[in-house]
């Protein structure tokens, strides 16, 4: 028997192409960045007095939460247009703003700053509010104005000011509501009586 001779196993390597990994990879990067990028893109997430909203008092502090408040550059603050940045102190992400006393009636607060995100370059924000501290007038609807009620349960209705919180009470009877946009409110109680014996009161 002739033994075997020697032999050798020729392998052949496979050379795979490994520039789409790399696209792959850097679209992947390129998302990654983009997300970052709007996840902590600044912005001002709550505002106090809110938009639209009415104060009671005459001397009220402007308040902003600024997501990323520290980072951003040319911090602006205006009043009715007037500059009140130099009134502002800052707080983390908070700023707030103590304009002093302001007369009754529409204000409109203006915020606006730069930042180096690339979806949001620039932050702005305006809105209004309202300072009204006189006494709504009341105007009840009906024999009610005359102290006469003829509903069960006792119901009162009128007219106000917007938004004003008209409360009624009479002895063992107290019910409050809240006027709509046009001023109409409607209160009603859960405790019966006949005649209203004491005045509403706002």
């Amino acid at each position: 028997m002739v033994p075997e001779g020697p032999y050798t196993v020729y392998r052949r390597e496979r050379k795979g192409r490994r520039w789409p990994y790399f696209i792959v990879a850097a679209v992947c990067v390129v998302m990654a960045l983009v997300a970052w990028q709007v996840i902590v893109a600044p912005r001002v997430s709550a505002i106090t007095p809110g938009p639209g909203s009415y104060v009671k008092h005459t001397s009220p502090a402007v308040v902003l939460d600024v997501n990323g408040l520290a980072k951003l550059a040319n911090v602006r603050v205006t009043l009715d247009g007037r500059d009140v940045t130099g009134q502002s102190t800052r707080d983390g992400n908070q700023l707030t703003v103590t304009p002093g006393k302001l007369a009754d009636g529409l204000h409109t607060v203006s915020f606006s700053a730069t930042s180096g995100n690339v979806f949001q370059p620039r932050v702005r924000r305006t809105w209004r509010f309202t300072v009204d501290t006189k006494v709504p007038t009341l105007k009840l609807d009906g024999s009610v104005g005359a102290g006469l009620i003829n509903t069960s349960p006792p119901t009162f209705k009128g007219s106000t000011e917007p938004f004003a919180t008209v409360t009624v009470s009479s002895g063992a009877v107290k019910a409050s509501a809240q006027a709509d946009a046009l001023g109409t409110y409607s209160v009603r109680s859960e405790e019966h009586t006949s005649e209203l014996q004491s005045p509403c009161n706002l």
